[in-house]
Formats: structure tokens, sequence, C-alpha cells
């Protein structure tokens, strides 16, 4: 029987919190609002969220290789194992981070041509969404055809990443970009993984790899976005104003990839049966459901021994 273990997912949520609190800490206190850059006396706070962020990388990796090692379900499960419900949520989440981008495509051609290269790659990033999540909405399925538009995904996020960069002179110097710069990157990364699973061409860590990207983007994207909307509760009122506002785009990037680590944990699996006419139906069941009324290995083998 595949062992239940989901040490990486439950410990998201704890290290989720701690490095929301510290960024938010952090941005209210140590960050100049007028420019983004570290205030001179900052001291400790400068390098505060990235240690909650390294601890927080360690603890999601450690725990991934406990989950493998421990041969939790996240690591066995097979692309026609995963439930149609949870492809559907997928496919609705896509569509919404579609949209978080479509509706800034006015404000974009509006900025003259300069944003024309912007407007370009936003439009392709809608559409390449769009289809994405509606092909996961419409097939129910993971397929080679669903794991190329998952690469067209991953090339938009890549030129988003690659622009912000070129955006900033100084980008090293810039806290909140520099955490949203190697966001992107993890999420690239945890895309292409993701893809090789739905394709079958697996190597022996791509599992492994797999949810420590999708982990730690997400921890990333919720830091560095929420984290710096909630340093309102502690800064001046007079400067609320200068205080970034969640990024919708990027929340749901962190969104749906989250989600996909959870369906890799917690999907029902599906039984494939054969009818009487031999054609093939599934099954959908929860884990004890199928292995219910059967006799513990593990016990009969201690038994025997």
């Amino acid at each position: 029987m595949k062992n239940k273990s989901k040490l990486a997912l439950f410990a998201f949520i704890p290290v989720t919190i701690l490095c929301f609190f510290v960024r938010a800490v952090q941005y209210a206190y140590a960050v100049d609002l007028q420019t983004g850059f570290f205030k001179d006396d900052a001291g400790f706070l400068r390098y505060s969220t990235l240690l909650v962020l390294a601890l927080g990388f360690v603890i999601i990796v450690s725990l991934t290789i406990l989950d493998k090692i421990k041969n939790s379900k996240a690591f066995v499960r097979k692309t026609d194992q995963f439930s149609p419900t949870y492809i559907k949520v997928f496919g609705f989440l896509l569509l919404i981070s579609a949209a978080t981008i479509g509706i800034k495509l006015p404000e974009a051609i509006s900025g003259g041509r300069k944003m024309y290269p912007l407007f370009a790659v936003m439009l392709f990033g809608t559409i390449i969404l769009a289809a994405t999540g509606i092909y996961a909405l419409a097939k129910k399925r993971f397929d080679r055809y669903f794991a190329l538009l998952l690469s067209g995904v991953a090339i938009y996020v890549a030129l988003r990443a690659g622009m912000l960069f070129l955006s900033l002179m100084v980008v090293s110097s810039v806290s909140q970009y520099v955490l949203e710069i190697l966001s992107r990157v993890s999420i690239v990364y945890f895309l292409f993984s993701f893809g090789r699973i739905i394709l079958n061409a697996e190597r022996k860590f791509t599992r492994v790899l797999t949810v420590i990207s999708g982990l730690f983007s997400s921890l990333l994207i919720f830091t560095t976005e929420l984290g710096a909307f909630a340093a309102i509760f502690f800064t001046d009122l007079s400067q609320a104003d200068l205080i970034a506002s969640p990024n919708a785009e990027n929340l749901f990037m962190g969104v749906f990839e989250l989600f996909a680590v959870i369906m890799l944990y917690c999907s029902p699996l599906l039984k494939i049966v054969e009818t009487t006419s031999g054609v093939k139906a599934t099954i959908q069941n929860t884990e004890d459901d199928l292995t219910e009324g059967l006799p513990d290995i593990d016990d009969k083998i201690d038994n025997e021994v």
C-alpha cells in the first residue's frame, strides 16, 4: 500500500506564515518606500527575509526527500490516476491566471510604442494560459498536448522574468524584485518538471524536484506579494499609498502551481477497469476504498517470519 505521508505539504503552511510575517516587518521597517531600496540603518533586517526563506527551502527539501523515502503516493502516482475533478479545478485556476494578465492589456497598449514588446508578451501569456485552462476543462485529463501547452506557459514566464530583469539597472539592490525574479525562475523549472511527469519521461528525482520547485516558488510568491502588502499594518497610515499592492498575476501563478503539488499528494486515485465489451473505464476512489478488504502485506510478512 502507498504511504500517505504529506510532510512537505503540511510544512508549507507554517513556513509560509513565518516568511510572510518576517517579510512584512522587513518591508515596513527596513525598506525605503519611496525607492524600494533598503535603508542605511536596516541592520539585520536587511537579511531577515532571505534567512527565513533559506530555512524554508531547507525544510521543504528535507521533508520532500523524506516523503519519497516513505514511498508517498505523490511519488508513484501515474498520470492517468489524477482525478478529473482536480484537473478541472487546475484548469479553472489557469483561466483565472489568464484573466489577471488580460485585464492589464489595455494599460500596456496605452503606454505607447515602447510598451509594444510588453503588450505582445502579455497577449501571448493570456492566450497560452487560457488555452491550457480550456484544454484541461475540456479533456479532464493530462496528455502530451497539455504538456506542450504547459511548455508555452513556461516560455511566457521566462520572457516576463527576463523583461523584469532588464528593466532594472541595479536589480540586486531592490529586494522585492530579486525575490520576484527568483520565483519566476522557479515556476519555469516547475512547469518543465511537471511536464515530464505528464509525458512519462521522468528521471530519478523528477518528482522530488517538481515538489520542491512548486512549493518553494509558491512560498516566494506569497512572501513577496502578501508580505509586502501586509506591511500596511506596521506602517504610518500617511505612507500607506506607497505600499506595493499584491500582483494578481503573480499570486495566481503561485496558487495554480501549489494546487498542482496538492494534486500529486491528495488527488483521489483512479482505478482502471476493463468492461465486458473490452473498453477501459475508470472508477474514482480514495486510496482507502481501493485497498479496503485487502490484507495488510506488511503484517502478513511479519506473521510469516
